[in-house]
């Protein structure tokens, strides 16, 4: 009788064992393809802010785009400010859009926002902060 009430248990302790087990091991897979998930992210964000010493073609596509570029020109005025707005509020007379010599390797030449002077008085309070 005692080894039979011994098995009982063994098998009821064996199954909720199991039940455990399971759930742990979906919490360590979604751990795992958490932590994969942000160290994806990390090289990423690390490879486009690393400085282009040998052309790097994600931040020289970055830095080739430009509020003036013609796919991004209609989101003027509502996502992010013109190109002379954008050179007030960062203490310049004016801006024009200027086409130079792209770094992307997607296209040749590539359309640029280009401050000058310098703005007298205060920046509009529209720049924010």
């Amino acid at each position: 009788m005692l080894i039979l009430s011994s098995a009982l248990h063994l098998r009821k302790k064996y199954q909720h064992r199991r039940f455990c087990s399971s759930s742990e091991n979906n919490r360590k897979m979604a751990l795992i393809k958490t932590t994969l998930f942000l160290l994806g992210n990390l090289i990423l964000a690390i490879q486009i802010m690393s400085p282009s010493i040998a052309g790097n073609p994600i931040t020289d596509c970055w830095d080739t785009w430009s509020r003036c570029s013609r796919w991004s020109s209609p989101a003027t005025g509502i996502l992010w400010l013109s190109c002379a707005d954008r050179c007030k509020c960062k203490g310049n007379a004016t801006g024009t859009c200027r086409e130079v010599p792209s770094k992307c390797p997607l296209t040749s030449k590539a359309w640029q926002c280009q401050c000058s002077g310098k703005l007298s008085g205060r920046k509009p309070s529209w720049c924010g902060f």
